[in-house]
Formats: C-alpha cells, structure tokens, sequence
C-alpha cells in the first residue's frame, strides 16, 4: 500500500508505503525509493530529489487520564494514530479548546477549579474513539488495495490496473470488487466522526 501527500501542492510530497513488519525493515536506499515512487506514479523516469527517507510505524495508542493535579496533556501525547479520516489536526484543536477556555475561566474565578476535572472526562472518551476509528478506517482500506494488486505479478500493481481493463470475467469482478470497496468506504465516510 502506497501514498502521496501533498506538503507543499505541487512540488513537495511524502510518498509513504507499507512493509511487513514481519520481514523487517524496508529498504529505504535511493535506489529501491525511486523504483517505489516512480511504481506509485506510473513514470519510472520522473526527476525528483529525495530530501529524507526515514520509518515510521502505525500506532494506535491513547490514554484513559489527560490530566493530574496541575498536568493537563492534549493532542498527540494522549492519542496517536494513523492518518486514515484525517482526525488527527481536529482532535488536537479540540482538546485544546476544550482545555483553553477552562484554564481561562479558573484562572479569572469565573468558574470554580473543579471544572478542569471536566477535561479528562469529556476528552479521553474522546481520544479512545478518535484511535479506533482511525485504525479502523486503515483496515477498510485493505479490500481498495487488494483490487490493485495480482499477486505474483512482477508489478502487482501495474498487473491489477490492466485487469480493470479486460473486458472478460476477471475484469468484470475487479471492477465489481473495486465498487464493494468503495461502498464500504463511502459508508465509512457518512458515519458521524467522534471528533466532530
């Protein structure tokens, strides 16, 4: 499974892929990252500069308390996941809202201190569901992928982009396949968002 992501549209990208963490790391040489990338876009000879390669792993983490006593903790120190729905950024500015104006108004008297007690209760629920479904949504992904790909192709994906194409009963069901997995993330996407 691959990815592009925009930093800056449209000249700076992260072109991030999966690896079986099973069989160890990935090779991450400027050699094997061209052939990747250049696989993801469909032009093996496109000139790019690679500015960093590095390894990151899927999380999926959260923590039941946000805050003790004077330590209150938000965004990515409570929940970590991976990128899949987009919830990361909201999450954050959420908690942080919802921290921010509590301090604001303990710290004026408009409201007794207990009310910062309220923050843990209303966001860590919060942060459980946000994880989850970011995991979940990773794993959806998975019937998408396989629509790409016929296994034991020398390019697996190049191989499932010209089954689309035939016009016979094994295009037929990728493209039938292609649709179901499309609907599953469609209903995915309706589903209301913890965050919101």
């Amino acid at each position: 499974m691959s990815l592009l992501r925009a930093v800056r549209p449209w000249t700076q990208w992260i072109a991030g892929r999966g690896f079986d963490i099973d069989k160890g790391e990935p090779d991450l040489s400027e050699s094997d990252v061209r052939e990747k990338i250049g696989i993801l876009i469909g032009d093996p000879v496109i000139g790019l500069d690679i500015v960093r390669t590095s390894i990151w792993y899927v999380n999926q983490a959260y923590v039941t308390q946000y805050s003790r006593g004077r330590v209150f903790c938000g965004g990515d120190a409570v929940h970590r996941h991976p990128p899949s729905s987009g919830l990361g950024n909201n999450t954050c500015v959420q908690d942080a809202h919802n921290l921010g104006w509590k301090l604001a108004y303990s710290v004026k008297g408009w409201a007794r201190p207990k009310l910062l007690e309220s923050y843990s209760q209303e966001r860590a629920p919060v942060g459980k569901q946000v994880v989850q479904r970011a995991n979940q949504s990773r794993l959806d992904y998975a019937p998408l992928n396989a629509c790409f790909r016929v296994q034991g192709a020398e390019n697996a994906v190049a191989a499932g982009i010209v089954r689309f194409r035939d016009p016979g009963p094994e295009g037929v069901a990728a493209r039938k396949a292609a649709q179901a997995a499309l609907d599953l993330k469609q209903t995915e996407s309706s589903t209301p968002k913890a965050s919101r």
